[in-house]
């Protein structure tokens, strides 16, 4: 077979979509519908605990940043000592250590929860994993004298695994990342409407920004695939010729450093944006502490909370790229091996 022969006829498969990525899935999520059931079905007990220790979080969440405000403005920032507490008279600097004291009590508190969250975060993935790859073996194992057992060592090996990652995070990464997204504006309007406002005032920017540009990415994701399967045709027909692959080449370190530059610059204009919006809130709270409507303490409390706000709009984001993964996944998974999510 010549090469000529050879490109015309992955040009015209190109040209005609033939290894175009399934995007209806990665659209619609409802693949990852199905796998949400099928995994909540098996692990909803670990999942409601989980839920339980994600909701006490946010509560302690919060009572760490009341704590923190009333340290700076009742303790560090007042003139009223010493004070007479429980018929004794404590110290300006005797208070600050038991306010720190509380304060470590509630990170350890924090960390406690977020460490029992992870260890059931992994408990479910497992228990997932474990399910998942019985399936398989058993679709296969049913089917193996039409199909045969090539290729269900990378299935139950390595391509179920972001889908067990999923199964973990399903449901306690938007209950918790939600919750402290409002837990925090909460705490932020309740100081201060108009420095709510101003931090909020930012984060449809950010919205739209990231959902723009993620979908570029998405695009360079699927041209990746396509020029990856292209490969492993182009490699398979031209075995005994080494040449005329440059072209793929080429276009795969293109394809490559599109996905760098464009994954970089959301990071990048993201990291801006929080900056942009630190400013904002040091403006405008700077200004009503001048104004005598607003404490030093809120303004130190609003920029540390303003960090969980972004860190939990970036795990939101991931958590839309993960559900289109396990779209795509779950469609590749049932080309593989058949329904294997039927029964639970």
């Amino acid at each position: 077979m010549s090469e000529i022969s050879v490109d015309s006829r992955l040009s015209k498969a190109i040209l005609n979509n033939k290894y175009r990525f399934e995007l209806k899935p990665l659209l619609r999520g409802r693949e990852a519908c199905i796998f949400f059931a099928y995994a909540l079905n098996i692990t909803w007990r670990v999942q409601a605990l989980a839920c339980l220790l994600g909701l006490l979080l946010l509560v302690v969440t919060y009572i760490n940043l009341e704590l923190i405000k009333l340290t700076i403005n009742s303790v560090i920032d007042s003139g009223h000592f010493p004070i007479i507490l429980l018929k004794n008279e404590v110290s300006q600097l005797e208070l600050l250590i038991v306010a720190l004291a509380a304060l470590m009590l509630v990170c350890l508190m924090l960390s406690v929860i977020r460490f029992l969250v992870n260890v059931l975060q992994g408990l479910i993935c497992e228990r997932v994993l474990i399910a998942l790859r019985r399936k398989i073996y058993t679709s296969r194992a049913q089917t193996n004298s039409k199909k045969g057992g090539n290729g269900i060592i990378p299935v139950i090996s390595q391509e179920i695994e972001p889908l067990g990652g999923f199964s973990g995070e399903m449901i306690i990464l938007p209950l918790v990342q939600v919750g402290t997204f409002l837990t925090v504006l909460f705490f932020i309007f309740l100081q201060s409407n108009v420095l709510g406002v101003a931090v909020v005032s930012l984060i449809p920017i950010q919205v739209i920004w990231s959902a723009w540009m993620q979908k570029k990415l998405n695009r360079f994701w699927r041209n990746r695939i396509r020029l990856m399967r292209l490969l492993a045709v182009r490699a398979t027909i031209l075995s005994s010729v080494p040449t005329g692959m440059e072209r793929i080449f080429s276009n795969i370190y293109a394809n490559r450093i599109a996905i760098y530059r464009t994954k970089y610059l959301i990071k990048s204009a993201n990291s801006y944006l929080v900056g942009v919006s630190s400013v904002v809130i040091i403006g405008v709270g700077g200004y009503l502490v001048m104004s005598d409507d607003l404490t030093v303490g809120v303004i130190a409390v609003t920029l540390g909370a303003h960090k969980d706000l972004s860190g939990a709009f970036r795990e939101l984001l991931r958590y839309r790229q993960m559900w289109c993964d396990v779209s795509v996944r779950y469609v590749e998974l049932k080309r593989s091996v058949g329904e294997v999510f039927a029964e639970a």
